[in-house]
């Protein structure tokens, strides 16, 4: 070897042409390493949303909702440059939705749908959610993995769960779907942030998760206490090779963000939020139908009300809320690799992966049990119905397996065939399930026959008249702000506000009283403690007004004369929407021009000759 080498350095010498030294011939890439399986894990990822694109079609009973609420925010945003702090319809005026239920979800929406009606922007924003859960999902599988086919199929497994589809199809709980999607999304983009070793990089993501989780909480108000809560618990229990110091020093900022972004929400619910209709306190477990253990775990969707009389009287056809028992079969059969294995049993992962099953064992216990929620205060049954927690049970089992494709590293970056076996049973069972979902979504499909929902703007003064299938149009009143009493023996004059169109759409405009012997007026606005009425120039204080049925009705004031509407909401409370809205805003156009410019800078540091490299 020595003296080839000393050839070589005389011919060099001499200028005699060196041969060229055979360079080693690349390893095979591995064909579970194919690129295409990363293009599998999207197109297949994204099949359950393959209805919420069949033509110009509805669902259940909320979808109608939804997509008016959608409507109402753009097309208020379209004639105001704003969005609305109450609803005000032809029906029932003053309704404060938007201080406590999506108002961010909603205000984006509206955002979209003021240039491309409702019924578009509800199926765009479904579809973006969803296409980012498949990529954070398949990023954070892949990288813990090192193999692209377990991340693909990892991913369809979460895409494919049964619950999700029954809150897009179903329940057509909107809100709840997306705000869910976006907590998995952030959980998986945690993942890939504690395995991160440039700063840069992982700096750009934490400030995206944070705007994320942001999104979620401000879309649905249940998901922000629990999807909050199971992040938090997610980024204390692991947080990889950060310290103390310097995961405070990466979170300090996009969680004052978050709590800016946030702090309208917490201040309304912090003055109102016991005092609500909605604040019952009560949590429905169906135990003799949705909420058994044998339909918790059935391997396919399947709602045992169907034909039964309890279906009649509860609504929601197909409500199918089964766990991700795919996933749940995958992590058994990780758990049991990892016990096969020396070494493992010690490791973090491993202890992690064992706390995320308790973590499921616990929230399916607490979701089949009534005798559980009796030991709870009323304070903490805020989640109405016990199939919700369903959510988190699956993003439970998501961390198990990624915990434990974490601690068998070794073992899965090439999968044996036993592993391949499970895995295609896991996606043949999660495709078998999938299929009977969209069945069940199909069955209850039909028309979208909300005048003013499409991209003819002709006929969106309509969106004025609330739907008759808004059944929550009191889950927000607050009876305490009257103060009065109903005086008896007399009959009250029904008075209700007309509404603004075209330029003035959803303003309450003044009404002219002409006949009032009684002196009792019952208006259509309803009662809470920023919507005040004013009589002939006097307003009206609580201590005179009244209130059955939740509407707001005023006493001894015979005659005639003119009524009229006056929002004054709490003015720290503007503040906060003020700055939550613009910082929302900016946070979310900066985001993508920061990938852009980081991106663009790194793109032309590599093009440079390496010593104008900085």
């Amino acid at each position: 070897m020595n003296s080839a080498k000393k050839q070589s350095q005389v011919r060099r010498k001499q200028g005699e042409p060196v041969p060229a030294q055979p360079q080693p011939s690349p390893s095979p890439i591995h064909w579970t390493q194919y690129w295409q399986w990363t293009a599998l894990a999207y197109l297949g990822g994204l099949l359950p949303l393959c209805l919420l694109w069949h033509g110009n079609n509805a669902f259940y009973l909320d979808w109608k909702n939804h997509i008016w609420e959608i409507g109402y925010y753009g097309e208020y945003f379209r004639r105001h440059w704003t969005f609305p702090i109450t609803l005000n319809t032809e029906q029932i005026s003053g309704l404060p939705y938007p201080i406590f239920y999506g108002y961010l979800f909603f205000s984006a929406a509206g955002l979209i749908s003021a240039v491309t009606g409702c019924s578009f922007a509800i199926r765009f924003i479904c579809s973006l959610v969803f296409l980012l859960q498949v990529r954070q999902v398949n990023k954070a599988v892949e990288q813990i993995a090192g193999n692209r086919l377990i991340a693909c199929i990892v991913t369809i497994l979460v895409s494919f769960a049964t619950y999700p589809l029954t809150n897009l199809y179903n329940r057509t709980a909107i809100p709840e779907f997306i705000a869910a999607s976006l907590i998995t999304s952030v959980c998986a983009m945690w993942l890939q942030i504690v395995q991160m070793n440039d700063s840069p990089r992982r700096r750009r993501l934490i400030f995206t998760a944070a705007l994320t989780l942001a999104f979620a909480m401000g879309t649905h108000p249940i998901t922000a206490i629990l999807g909050g809560s199971m992040v938090g618990l997610l980024i204390l229990s692991y947080r990889g090779n950060y310290s103390a110091r310097d995961l405070w020093d990466d979170l300090r900022v996009p969680a004052a963000l978050i709590a800016i972004v946030m702090a309208p929400w917490f201040y309304a619910v912090a003055c109102f939020g016991s005092k609500v209709q909605i604040s019952g306190g009560w949590i429905y477990v169906f135990t003799n139908s949705v909420d058994r253990f044998i339909t918790r775990f059935w391997p396919l969707p399947w709602d045992p009300r169907t034909g039964h009389p309890e279906l009649d009287q509860l609504g929601t056809s197909y409500l199918d809320a089964q766990i991700n028992l795919a996933m749940l079969v995958l992590a058994l059969y990780l758990l049991y690799r990892a016990f096969t294995q020396s070494g493992i049993k010690k490791s973090q992962p491993f202890r992690l992966a064992l706390a995320a099953l308790a973590g499921f064992v616990f929230v399916c216990f607490a979701s089949l049990s009534a005798w559980f929620w009796t030991l709870l205060p009323n304070s903490l049954k805020f989640i109405q119905f016990a199939y919700r927690l369903v959510t988190y049970a699956d993003l439970f089992l998501f961390f198990a397996v990624l915990f434990l494709l974490a601690g068998i590293r070794r073992t899965v970056a090439v999968p044996d065939r036993p592993l391949l076996a499970i895995l295609t049973i896991c996606l043949l069972l999660s495709t078998a399930s999938v299929g009977v979902k969209l069945i069940h979504a199909h069955r209850v499909e039909e028309l979208n026959f909300l005048v003013g929902s499409e991209w003819n703007d002709a006929k969106r003064d309509a969106l004025r008249a609330l739907p008759l299938s808004f059944y929550g149009v009191n889950g927000y009143a607050v009876p305490s702000a009257a103060r009065g009493a109903l005086p008896p023996g007399k009959q009250a004059v029904w008075a209700s506000f007309p509404i603004g169109t075209q330029e003035r759409f959803g303003e309450v405009l003044p009404l002219p009283v002409y006949t009032n012997s009684s002196g009792l007026i019952r208006t259509n606005v309803q009662i809470f403690p920023w919507n005040h009425l004013v009589w002939n120039g006097r307003e009206i204080p609580f201590e005179e007004i009244a209130t059955k049925d939740l509407f707001t009705i005023l006493s001894g004031k015979p005659g005639a004369g003119t009524l009229e509407y006056v929002l004054r909401p709490d003015p720290l409370w503007l503040v906060l929407r003020f700055l939550s809205l613009w910082t929302a805003a900016l946070w979310a156009a900066a985001i993508p021009g920061w990938y852009y410019f980081s991106t663009r800078k790194k793109t032309g540091s590599e093009s440079m000759p390496p010593g104008f490299r900085t």
